[in-house]
Order: C-alpha cells, then structure tokens, then sequence
C-alpha cells in the first residue's frame, strides 16, 4: 500500500471515531445522535468544534431523573382519591373515581 491510502484510511478512521463519540455523548445529552454523529464524521472539521460549543448548553441526563420527573408530572399521580364515598359512605376500597357502591362520581 502507498503512503497516500494508508493516510487517507487513518483519516476516515479518525472520522469515524470521532462521529462514534459525538454520537454516544449527544445520545447521553437527550440530542438526536443520529444526526450529530453523522455530521461529525463526514464533517467533523467543521461540525466538531460547533458540538463542543453546543453542548455546553445540554447538561448530561440523568435516567432516574427522567423516569422520576415523568412519573411525577403525571396528572393521576397529582389526583388524590378518598378512601370513603361521600354520598353513600362506603369503602372505596379499589381506589377508583366511581364509587363501587353507589355509582356516584367520587371525584
């Protein structure tokens, strides 16, 4: 092999290692990672020194955090269901909005 196609094949090797990691660390920052890890290794000259300046701005996800955040900004979750019918006075034992009793709405 000549000195030029060993270059050039280090130089396409650098571009997909570096497409590589901008894809894994945009994945972990909740960006499309398809799409930066794409543009950075066709390019990454130019488009690498751009995602380093926008990352700044998208701190690292934290998963639990996110699965927390999800369940808690559910509207049920924020829905408090008594434990006794007000109309009929009965056990609301299923926890649902109807009362099992009666059929009057709970809530």
């Amino acid at each position: 092999m000549s000195k030029e196609v060993i270059n050039i094949l280090i130089l396409i090797l650098i571009s997909l290692l570096i497409g590589k990691w901008v894809q894994f660390d945009s994945r972990k920052r909740g960006l499309n990672d398809f799409f930066w890890g794409v543009t950075t290794c066709l390019f990454w000259i130019v488009v690498l020194p751009f995602y380093i300046y926008t990352r700044k701005k998208h701190p690292i996800l934290n998963k639990s955090k996110i699965n927390n955040e999800k369940n808690n900004s559910s509207v049920f979750s924020k829905i408090v269901i008594p434990e006794i019918c007000p109309h009929c006075k009965s056990p609301n034992t299923k926890k649902i909005r109807l009362c099992e009793w009666c059929g009057n709405q709970i809530i």
